[in-house]
């Protein structure tokens, strides 16, 4: 009884929420579904550029690359490459993989795939400028995690499929008070490990790589990889300014999976890390981070870790990361985080990964400067 009074209550201050949140541009839009009496996102209709056409595809993959395709004819460039991005994630667990696409940094749109049929699942808008996106490795979670900021207050959604339509549950919302550094918790849900599980996506920094639009599978066939590789070097030297392309692009091959493929691994802007590997005869983009200037990259002789640690510096310390690809895509580890106190010279560590020999060899490969020797593009 003690938590239905509590759940209600919090009800309530959701309700008083969204009176008070559906005027201001930069805090998401709550409203009450009258199925399920919990707080959801309010959907919004889709744009013309994103309705899928009446045609049947052979797979998913042939389907989703026409998607993305009539959105490029359709869209203006400079838009499309500022505010549109997509990813692929399973986010119903059915084995099916849908295809995402983020406009203006908060509207999500998602497709899936059924029956040779290219499916609108459906079209959310969070609202907010300040939009993070985690997936989880917990199978009873195969959804999106969404974290915004709005109206004194950070908000964590998840996001998934449920009975053909697309799903957005408000878990819970963490309050600023008055007092400095103070915090209140509201939940919306009694499933205590969902709030858990978006909490720890959160502070082990779990964000789900966006691909640009203007980063797609080359639909040209090469007869090795080498000429695969060698045609996107040179797509990139004629379109990057050669000031720039010298100062902070770089690149160099890695086999990162251990597969015995190696990819082409390319440093552009001095920060921006992008993976490419080579099947079937295509170049495939595996996948796009963006990090901190100034980025080192390591690799390491045993067998285990096959793919890139990664060291970058900012004004709280020193971020570890361990970059490898997982089920086709480009997969982020964040291991470590040596920070600075007060600062000063006094170092306190921020373990973010279970696996201790991890940690320990990517410290290890910064001791002994195990930098990846890169290539320039002049």
């Amino acid at each position: 009884m003690k938590k239905i009074m509590v759940l209600l209550i919090s009800l309530i201050l959701a309700g008083i929420l969204a009176l008070c949140c559906t005027s201001c541009k930069g805090c998401p839009i709550l409203s009450v579904n009258s199925s399920e009496d919990e707080p959801s996102i309010s959907t919004t209709a889709p744009s013309s550029s994103t309705q899928p056409v009446n045609k049947t595809f052979f797979n998913a993959q042939e389907a989703y690359a026409h998607q993305l395709n009539t959105i490029r004819r359709t869209v203006d460039t400079t838009e499309l490459k500022n505010y549109w991005r997509y990813f692929y994630k399973d986010i119903d667990g059915n084995g099916i993989t849908e295809l995402c696409i983020t406009r203006e940094g908060c509207e999500f749109t998602i497709y899936t795939f059924v029956s040779n049929n290219l499916i609108l699942v459906g079209t959310t808008d969070y609202c907010t400028g300040t939009l993070r996106i985690f997936s989880s490795d917990n199978p009873n979670y195969p959804g999106i995690f969404a974290f915004t900021c709005g109206n004194s207050a950070e908000h964590y959604w998840y996001l998934t499929i449920k009975e053909g339509e697309l799903n957005n549950e408000y878990i819970w919302q963490d309050c600023y008070l008055d007092t400095p550094n103070e915090r209140e918790e509201i939940s919306f849900t009694l499933d205590k490990e969902i709030i858990k599980e978006s909490k720890n996506l959160y502070n082990r920094n779990k964000d789900i790589i966006r691909l640009d639009f203007d980063q797609e599978k080359n639909d040209k066939s090469f007869d090795n990889a080498q000429e695969a590789y060698e045609h996107q070097l040179n797509t990139i030297r004629q379109t990057v300014g050669a000031t720039q392309l010298k100062e902070y692009w770089s690149y160099f091959y890695m086999d990162i999976d251990g597969n015995g493929t190696k990819e082409l691994c390319i440093i552009g802007e001095g920060s921006e890390l992008t993976i490419y590997t080579f099947a079937g005869n295509n170049l495939i983009l595996v996948g796009t981070a963006d990090c901190d200037i100034g980025m080192r990259t390591f690799s390491s002789e045993n067998p285990k870790y096959p793919g890139i640690f990664s060291l970058t510096c900012g004004e709280s310390g020193e971020h570890y990361r361990y970059f490898t690809i997982k089920d086709a895509k480009l997969y982020m580890e964040y291991i470590w985080h040596d920070r600075y106190l007060n600062g000063t010279d006094v170092r306190g560590a921020s373990l973010l990964c279970s696996d201790e020999e991890m940690i320990r060899e990517s410290k290890d490969l910064r001791n002994k400067n195990k930098d990846i020797e890169r290539s320039h593009f002049n």
